[in-house]
């Protein structure tokens, strides 16, 4: 089932925004590792590289997703954390790269700001989308752990449709079947 498109979505070819911008998190510190490895051997691969990095950065930043940003800020602190030196600088020259942008270019940093000040906002509906999130981790994790075959393997694509898990209690009060737990993780 594809999901709405509204006008401003950039999707690519993934049926959704949240989709493409999970994979742009993901893609960008690969790419950047991979970057690192052609520095000396192969100059065009690594500008090639290079420019894909900032490339996946602003398709991040441009699919309006939320939990793709913390993925993507996430990506930056490990590599920040585990990169070796040249990466680690690189990263530190980005990073200051990043601020003077936020500082020049208010539009930027309204966008932030607005989309995560808005999960939470008590009430509103991406606050709810947030914490409906989170009680479907508790779901998920005491499912998983009911025995060592569903802990590595699972239920499999669909099975909360064919298990009767029964409803849970959302953020708004209402109960609500497992249709979809609405998390790529």
């Amino acid at each position: 089932q594809r999901m709405p498109k509204t006008e401003n979505d950039v999707i690519s070819t993934y049926p959704h925004r949240i989709l493409f911008g999970a994979a742009m998190a993901m893609g960008w510190p690969i790419v950047s590792m991979v970057s690192n490895q052609f520095r000396n051997s192969s100059r065009s691969i690594h500008r090639f590289l290079a420019v894909g990095v900032f490339l996946m950065l602003g398709a991040l930043y441009f699919s309006n997703s939320r939990g793709p940003w913390a993925a993507g800020v996430l990506g930056f602190v490990v590599l920040l954390m585990i990169g070796k030196k040249e990466i680690k600088k690189k990263l530190i020259i980005f990073g200051m790269l990043t601020f003077m942008l936020l500082l020049t270019r208010p539009g930027v940093y309204d966008t932030l700001f607005r989309l995560t000040s808005a999960t939470f906002e008590e009430g509103s509906h991406k606050a709810g989308s947030y914490h409906y999130r989170w009680e479907l981790w508790q779901v998920a994790y005491s499912e998983t752990m009911r025995t060592p075959l569903t802990f590595f393997l699972g239920y499999g694509p669909g099975a909360s449709r064919a298990l009767e898990w029964g409803r849970i209690r959302t953020y708004d009060g209402r109960y609500y079947p497992f249709e979809s737990w609405d998390n790529q993780y």
